[in-house]
């Protein structure tokens, strides 16, 4: 089973982004919400990445929506 930045490396390429500019956090956010249905904010896509440095563990239902990008 991939641990959590397995998964956020693998969304990167999905997604052809680096994830190194607050806008592409944004552009992330939409594209997740166009391929799901469900939205991420912005916020806890960049505490996911550690672009905040907020400690917290992400919920298993934000990795549960990011995981739905690769079905």
């Amino acid at each position: 089973m991939p641990n959590n930045n397995e998964i956020l490396c693998r969304l990167c390429r999905e997604v052809g982004m680096d994830m190194t500019h607050s806008t592409d956090f944004e552009v992330l956010s939409q594209a997740i919400c166009d391929s799901t249905g469900e939205k991420l904010g912005v916020n806890t896509l960049k505490r996911l990445f550690g672009f905040k440095t907020d400690k917290v563990v992400p919920r298993l239902s934000t990795m549960n929506i990011i995981a739905r990008i690769f079905l």
